[in-house]
């Protein structure tokens, strides 16, 4: 799972708490801008909790501080694991991601994207009740 930064304050808060947690990361520069941290996509659910609501407070202190520089950059994405084992992120609208983050965790979304590509690979045109693999429920 990546995480966007844009204050290098901040993004040092979050990795050393990652550090405090003994999870695995590693930072690489934004193509847009700024930096991501990245983290396992199997950290269990406990740590990444907390994981979550530490980023969640930093974003809402980056807000509060009135970066003029990132409200001008208004840009958005979710990364995307791919069937076959690779990722990359997909671009979203400011106003989508907003709407889908007022109603979805970062990781439900990021579940939702991963069935989304999961069923673009498998191509099925047909009913959902034959779709292949899927178990007959038809009495």
């Amino acid at each position: 799972m990546d995480y966007s930064f844009f204050d290098d304050g901040l993004q040092a808060r979050f990795t050393d708490r990652l550090n405090e947690l003994g999870i695995a990361w590693e930072v690489f520069a934004d193509p847009i801008d700024g930096w991501q941290v990245r983290v396992s996509d199997d950290v269990p659910d406990e740590p990444l909790d907390e994981i979550e609501a530490l980023y969640d407070e930093l974003l809402a202190e980056h807000t509060r501080l009135g970066r003029e520089e990132w409200v001008t950059k208004r840009v958005a994405g979710v990364q995307v694991n791919l069937p076959e084992g690779g990722h990359c992120m997909i671009a979203l609208e400011a106003d989508l991601a907003n709407r889908l983050l007022a109603n979805f965790t970062p990781l439900e979304m990021a579940e939702i994207v991963d069935a989304v590509a999961k069923g673009l690979r498998l191509n099925h045109q047909g009913p959902l009740c034959c779709m292949p693999g899927e178990a007959e429920t038809r009495g």
